[in-house]
């Protein structure tokens, strides 16, 4: 099963949904998401105790953009290097 991020629809859904009291198990299924996704979601978004969707847009946004991925095929030195040894070998 590959994972999908959230996204802001979806976050507004979420907002919504918690503003008329709903609970967090109801708004997964409507999602067709687990609950340990919402409540991930939530924990890791809301700022001073309220979940706003387009505050949690940005903060994912915001990390996102600030995750490095160093995939050892991009790094065009290493690649140069091993070649070099696999040439020597």
């Amino acid at each position: 099963m590959s994972y999908k991020h959230l996204g802001i629809d979806e976050r507004i859904y979420i907002e919504n949904q918690l503003k008329f009291k709903f609970k967090i198990s109801e708004i997964a299924k409507n999602l067709n998401r687990s609950i340990s996704t919402i409540i991930r979601e939530i924990n890791r978004n809301k700022d001073n105790n309220h979940y706003f969707s387009l505050i949690a847009q940005n903060k994912a946004e915001n990390r996102k953009q600030s995750h490095i991925s160093f995939h050892k095929f991009k790094n065009k030195n290493l690649v140069k290097y091993v070649q070099q040894k696999l040439e020597a070998f």
